[in-house]
């Protein structure tokens, strides 16, 4: 018997004007009587605008990583906590870059509060 799994893929096809753009195939085997594989059913989904947008996203962080991480000055987001009258007591480490670390002596703050580190 042949297999009769499904088909998920992504790949890229020649366009009518020649260039290429992304694409998702999505198929099903339509088995006979027997179980075997008669033909198939199937779908082209055109997902070139997703793709587009994805390397343009992790271009645009790789960017921001760079200079995230090569400037000398130390650099950290934070997030604010607020007690129940929402004034602030705490702050934690969203991300803090290379400089951060060495100039404070902080050591992995990234997920920590400051209380939790310098009560």
């Amino acid at each position: 018997m042949a297999a009769c799994n499904f088909v998920n893929a992504e790949f890229r096809l020649r366009a009518p004007d020649g260039g290429w753009r992304w694409t998702n195939v999505r198929a099903a085997p339509v088995l006979d009587a027997a179980g075997r594989i008669e033909k198939w059913a199937g779908i082209n989904i055109d997902i070139d605008a997703r793709k587009r947008a994805e390397a343009a996203l992790f271009e645009s962080e790789a960017q921001y990583r760079l200079l995230f991480d090569g400037i000398a000055d130390g650099f950290g987001v934070l997030e604010v906590l607020f007690d129940e009258n929402d004034r602030p007591f705490d702050y934690t480490f969203l991300k803090i870059n290379p400089s951060f670390e060495k100039q404070t002596g902080l050591i992995d703050p990234v997920g920590r509060s400051i209380l939790s580190m310098a009560p």
